[in-house]
C-alpha cells in the first residue's frame, strides 16, 4: 500500500519494522528448535549415528536461518511490491544454481561434506541473496520501478 501510495518512507519503515518482527520470531523458533534438539529426535527412533547428523544440521540451520534466511526470503517481498520482480528472480535463480546446487555437489562429493555440506552450500546461498537484495534495498532504484 506504502509503494502504491508513493511512500518510499514509510515503506523502508515497514520493511524495517517486519524484519525486526520476523528476526524476532525466527530467533525464538531457532533457540527452541536448538535447545529441544535432542526430545523432537528421538520421536523418529533415529540411529545415534543418524541421530548425532540431525542434531548438527537443526543447530547449523536454527543459528544461521536469523542471521541469513530472513534477509534472503523477507526483503526481497518489499522489492517485488515495487516491480522489482525480474531483478529479485534472476538474483533467486543464479544464486540457487550455482551456490545451492553447484556448491553442495562440490561440498558434499570433492570436500567429502555430506549432508553438512549441502546445508553449508544453502547457508552460503542465503547469504548472497540477502546481501544482493540488502544492497538493492539501500540504494533507490527499486523506487523508480512503479
Amino acid at each position: 500500500m506504502c509503494i502504491g501510495a508513493g511512500d518510499y518512507g514509510q515503506a523502508r519503515y515497514y520493511t524495517k519494522k517486519l524484519m525486526w518482527i520476523v528476526i524476532g520470531f525466527t530467533g525464538a523458533l531457532s533457540v527452541a528448535l536448538a535447545a529441544l534438539a535432542p526430545w523432537i529426535l528421538k520421536i523418529y527412533q533415529l540411529t545415534p549415528q543418524t541421530e548425532g547428523l540431525a542434531a548438527e544440521i537443526l543447530r547449523w540451520h536454527a543459528l544461521l536461518a536469523v542471521l541469513f534466511w530472513v534477509p534472503s526470503f523477507t526483503l526481497p517481498n518489499t522489492l517485488r511490491a515495487a516491480g522489482d520482480v525480474i531483478w529479485s528472480m534472476v538474483i533467486a535463480i543464479v544464486s540457487m544454481w550455482v551456490f545451492r546446487i553447484g556448491f553442495a555437489y562440490i561440498f558434499s562429493f570433492y570436500f567429502d561434506g555430506g549432508l553438512l555440506g549441502v546445508w553449508i552450500a544453502m547457508t552460503i546461498d542465503w547469504a548472497f541473496r540477502g546481501i544482493c537484495y540488502g544492497l538493492r534495498y539501500h540504494g533507490h532504484k527499486w523506487e523508480r520501478l512503479v
